[in-house]
């Protein structure tokens, strides 16, 4: 494999880019300092030695950028980086075989539009903006989520001006529930950008992220480096504009985002001609219209709707033409069957939309009721044949007691069975929770008298202007915070066990030199080399001595006047 198809583009955090100096020269390209060079020079020598397909002289200038980015990601240590290198180049063959990855090995993840690109940011850095709410788990293997990313991040990473290694990323979570929380798949992505694609990541914003994402972040959070969670920001929605324009022009910042470029408008203009990435309808066109286009003063914008629906455009070089021969294969194919297909999905978008706004307004209707107490022996079987009875249930929640209090009264003799603290029954209709709440509030539960809460009370309340989905988040927001305080938990208990251990090990060798010594002094007095007394029977050993100064309290216990006998006889009528 040669070394122009190093085409490696990730992202992890950069360690070393506070504490080495870069420069630019007049070019744009960067300057590699006398330390990295030394270190690129001997990760070259040995990534050669162990694989002498990657020789190539002619992409030097390259490859010095490549491995230099290995190297930073290893904090410059010569072995690990070459590792991870050759760990890289025998992932490449086997997973990209071709040199890159083709639209149709990609199709199901592309028709989920989820990926746009939009402008550069300040530094000159390409900018990504990613939906996490349009990212569904895929009833397959994860291998075709996985070829889209290197899909997208091959052709994210030829857009870079010349000089430019890096590129940022807005991760918008508006609207991201449990249906889009693919844990394989983050995982999998983490790896790939993290092993595979080092030193990419310029800058990853996380917006509008919901209480339920914090349960997923938790677990996803530790397998990040640690540079690479410098890099990550999680952005308050108040301060949503105001942090993002630090980084990024209003020119070049998307719409929704309080910024003055649609979202997916992609022409932006570097150095070299200006590149439009097309969108699935403009892939029906031509193969020619899509392509680069020549630099001028006033280039056109794509319609704003432009997506990454068809990602970016071919490579360039011999990709490009290969790019525009499946293109010209597909569209032919599509062209009689897309009308078809467009029709049948408005339909079916239509009624899709037309069932959610009926159960939106459903559940605009809906009314819930909070029970502070649940009497013993209920449950939510019982709870829902007497309510029931007033009104139409649609959802009920017990929450379990207290585990702790649960043991207490098991070993008092109490009840065995599952208790509940407090519950949310959820009506249909508001009018009819509220007349229950009211009616039934503080009265007797009543029913047959050998129930066993014949005799209990209601206490129910409506709760206004509260919503299923407010208890759903809180379900989920408690439960992170307690996987976090048990994490934390753990982590102490970790420590002090690190702690004991070292204090073990550290008396092991002080008793195993003690030993030592003290079988030295027992040669040495069987030879007769040794003539004072054992160690243990002589004194502490003094290393140094500190003159000290007399204490003065003797001296002043000296000149301290006193009474004589003579005169202590005269007054107690004693005899001399």
């Amino acid at each position: 494999m040669a070394r122009c198809c190093y085409t490696e583009k990730g992202t992890r955090a950069m360690s070393f880019d506070e504490k080495l100096e870069e420069a630019r020269d007049g070019e744009g390209s960067m300057k590699i300092n006398e330390m990295e060079q030394t270190k690129v020079s001997l990760m070259r020598t040995y990534v050669e030695s162990q694989d002498p397909s990657s020789r190539d002289p002619s992409s030097q200038k390259a490859d010095d950028l490549m491995i230099r980015r290995f190297l930073r990601a290893r904090d410059l240590d010569v072995e690990k980086a070459s590792a991870l290198f050759l760990r890289y180049l025998k992932w490449r063959q086997t997973f990209v075989p071709n040199g890159s990855i083709s639209l149709s090995q990609v199709r199901n993840e592309v028709a989920q539009n989820k990926m746009f690109l939009q402008g550069l940011d300040k530094q000159g850095r390409p900018i990504s903006v990613v939906l996490g709410a349009k990212h569904f788990q895929y009833q397959g293997s994860l291998d075709e989520f996985k070829r889209f990313l290197v899909y997208a991040f091959d052709k994210i990473c030829t857009r870079m001006p010349p000089g430019q290694e890096k590129f940022v990323v807005i991760g918008d979570l508006e609207g991201w529930g449990y249906s889009n929380s693919d844990m394989r798949a983050y995982l999998g992505a983490l790896s790939i950008l993290q092993d595979y694609y080092p030193e990419r990541l310029g800058k990853l914003f996380i917006i509008h992220a919901p209480y339920i994402f914090m349960a997923i972040w938790k677990i996803v959070y530790p397998f990040i480096d640690k540079n690479t969670k410098k890099k990550i920001v999680l952005v308050e929605k108040t301060k949503l504009r105001s942090t993002l324009l630090e980084e990024i022009d209003e020119s070049q910042l998307p719409q929704i985002y309080g910024g003055k470029l649609p979202l997916g408008s992609t022409f932006y203009r570097g150095t070299g001609p200006s590149i439009f990435i097309p969108t699935r309808t403009s892939l029906r066109r031509p193969p020619s219209s899509i392509l680069l286009t020549s630099p001028s003063p006033e280039p056109k914008p794509p319609p704003p709707s432009s997506s990454v629906a068809a990602l970016f455009h071919s490579p360039p070089s011999g990709r490009m033409a290969e790019e525009e021969q499946e293109i010209k294969r597909t569209s032919h194919s599509e062209e009689g069957e897309s009308e078809g297909n467009d029709e049948k999905g408005r339909i079916r978008k239509n009624k899709l939309k037309k069932r959610l706004l009926k159960e939106a307004s459903k559940a605009d209707k809906r009314g819930v009721c909070y029970l502070s107490r649940i009497p013993p022996h209920m449950d939510h079987v019982k709870l829902r044949h007497i309510l029931s009875q007033y009104g139409e249930i649609q959802r009920i929640y017990l929450a379990p007691e207290d585990p702790a209090t649960q043991v207490h009264r098991k070993r008092a003799g109490g009840f065995r069975g599952q208790v509940f603290s407090e519950g949310w029954v959820e009506f249909t209709k508001k009018t009819v929770a509220k007349r229950v709440a009211k009616m039934l509030n503080g009265e007797q539960i009543g029913g047959r008298k050998r129930s066993s809460f014949y005799y209990d009370l209601w206490n129910i309340k409506y709760l206004s202007k509260f919503k299923w989905d407010d208890l759903t988040e809180e379900i989920a927001y408690k439960n992170a915070i307690r996987e976090q305080k048990l994490a934390l938990e753990l982590s102490a208990a970790k420590r002090e066990r690190d702690f004991y251990l070292s204090k073990v090990d550290k008396s092991r060798a002080l008793s195993s030199i003690e030993e030592r010594l003290k079988k030295k002094q027992k040669v040495q007095q069987d030879a007769g080399t040794n003539t004072e007394a054992p160690a243990n029977d002589q004194g502490p050993k003094v290393i140094r001595q500190f003159p000290q100064k007399p204490p003065l309290a003797d001296k002043a216990a000296e000149s301290k006047p006193r009474l004589s006998k003579d005169i202590l006889a005269g007054v107690f009528g004693g005899s001399s």
